[in-house]
């Protein structure tokens, strides 16, 4: 378990053990903050047949199937779009009948503010009546977008990032070099920054080396925004942020608002079928280079 949850999954798993949590277990927190981690480990506790207030055991019947993968009354619903109703139903039917180990049956929902209005509904009965030693985790970023007859039925328990101390302690411990300034550009997510390091992709000094070369006339807008299609998004939410760190400074800078309002307007395209995001990003970075650039790597510590 990551260290900054830790207390949590102590706290979850106590509960679970004395029989007094909640069965429907609404687990909120932002992108990349541990939270389905936290209600794997949660349901490794609840399909145990031996736990205690540390945990799992890790060695009965229930541990080891549930270790494997293949734990008869563990469900799991994700989707890469919207949960629909006919998922909804296929676990709920799942969840019916008796455990087949004769203990708890869990259910967990990933991205549950993506679900349906049909299969909100669908769920809404076996919220209001479970069926006997069932738990319903569910996973969302944006509760808000829930229907209030699920959030009423559900206790909250929300999910935070660590301390900027903590996030870097921990990436330290995997072998990730990473300062609080680079932590903040993946919006202090050390997981980010994890999953970041490990799929080889961009990190922000290879952003700001990219511009200073820019500004140099090292590189031109074109060469800068070919490398960068494949990160589009990710590469102008950067810069956004670093115009944001510029506003922080000078609220009433005109060139920083008129820039800020570009940059949400190319993400807008860029989320958009057929956009040729080149072209784009080398509008974007003729206009970058043309105004606010020599301020913001100025102002900035990542710069050098």
């Amino acid at each position: 378990m990551y260290p900054w949850l830790e207390d949590a999954l102590a706290q979850l798993a106590s509960r679970a053990v004395q029989q007094t949590l909640h069965h429907g277990l609404l687990i909120c927190g932002g992108p990349q903050t541990g939270k389905r981690a936290l209600a794997q480990a949660l349901s490794g506790v609840l399909l145990c047949q031996r736990p205690d207030g540390n945990g799992p055991c890790g060695a009965c019947q229930g541990c080891q199937l549930f270790s494997a993968q293949s734990h008869p009354d563990a469900h799991t619903i994700e989707s890469e779009k919207q949960i629909g109703v006919d998922a909804i139903r296929d676990a709920i039917n799942k969840l019916s009948g008796t455990a087949q180990l004769s203990g708890n049956k869990v259910l967990t929902i990933v991205d549950a503010d993506t679900m349906t209005e049909s299969a909100a509904n669908a769920l809404l009965k076996t919220l209001e009546e479970p069926t006997s030693k069932t738990y319903l985790l569910l996973l969302c970023s944006a509760p808000q977008r829930l229907p209030a007859t699920i959030l009423s039925r559900c206790e909250r328990f929300t999910v935070t990032l660590p301390s900027s101390e903590q996030a870097l302690a921990f990436l330290a411990q995997q072998g990730v070099s990473c300062d609080a300034a680079t932590l903040r550009f993946f919006n202090d997510s050390p997981l980010a920054v994890l999953a970041a390091d490990r799929d080889k992709q961009r990190f922000p000094a290879d952003l700001f080396n990219d511009l200073r070369q820019l500004q140099a006339r090292q590189l031109s807008a074109m060469a800068v925004a070919e490398s960068w299609q494949e990160d589009a998004e990710r590469m102008v939410h950067w810069i956004q942020r670093m115009v944001v760190d510029g506003l922080n400074t000078s609220a009433s800078d005109e060139t920083l608002l008129t820039f800020y309002r570009q940059c949400t307007q190319a993400i807008e395209r860029i989320r958009q079928s057929g956009t040729n995001k080149g072209l784009l990003l080398q509008g974007l970075l003729i206009a970058l280079a043309e105004g606010p650039l020599h301020a913001l790597l100025k102002e900035d510590n990542l710069a050098g």
